[in-house]
């Protein structure tokens, strides 16, 4: 309506909405859930994917993706119920969605196979050793369970859900090592996030998000 009508206030306001919802950076995506103004209610993504393609708001379409690919596929081929109504995805739409569950699951099959192989003595300092007597070995052979059992969509937020495990099960000197290491791989996600559903890079869909406010 805000478009519509030409309500520019308003529609600041929407956008602002969604950019907390589905934003662009990812310390943003792991703020998400405490700042979001959009409730979380089933296969809400499906919905905002529709008002993105309505509406040319591609720089919300990778976290949006990214969040229908935690859903079961089905939703993604057949279609998903919001709000009493059934949602489906256009043909391109499930294309990209189908391509990019695929690649997705690549990646975080690497992610995972690399953080429960690579000895942490690769990521440790000349000075360092590990001090986990075994316990950082065990830790990381449970990675690819975790990782795997979960949904396709996950990685992105696997420090966050299993910190718990991961404070606890890596001595002092590793702790930090693999932090860093998962970290790297949930930014070169992260970048990838764009490619991976057909559009262009993170720095273009920016300038695309600052024209929008215009």
């Amino acid at each position: 309506m805000s478009t519509k009508y030409d309500v520019q206030y308003l529609r600041r306001r929407a956008l602002q909405h969604l950019a907390v919802t589905f934003p662009t950076t990812l310390d943003a995506w792991h703020k998400r859930d405490k700042i979001r103004t959009i409730p979380p209610l089933d296969n809400t993504p499906f919905a905002a994917l529709q008002l993105a393609r309505e509406f040319d708001l591609a720089w919300i379409v990778p976290s949006i993706m990214y969040c229908i690919s935690s859903h079961p596929l089905v939703k993604s081929i057949e279609g998903a119920n919001f709000c009493g109504e059934k949602l489906h995805l256009t043909l391109e739409d499930q294309r990209y969605a189908l391509l990019g569950r695929e690649k997705l699951l690549m990646l975080q099959n690497r992610y995972s196979l690399s953080l429960s192989m690579t000895s942490p003595d690769v990521f440790l300092e000349a000075e360092e050793t590990c001090r986990g007597d075994g316990k950082c070995t065990m830790t990381r052979h449970k990675i690819p369970d975790i990782i795997t059992g979960w949904t396709v969509a996950c990685y992105l937020d696997f420090y966050r859900e299993h910190q718990h495990l991961i404070d606890r099960g890596f001595c002092k000197s590793c702790h930090p090592a693999f932090l860093h290491r998962q970290r790297q791989f949930a930014e070169e996600m992260w970048s990838a996030l764009p490619f991976i559903f057909g559009l262009d890079n993170w720095m273009v869909l920016d300038g695309q998000k600052e024209k929008a406010w215009v």
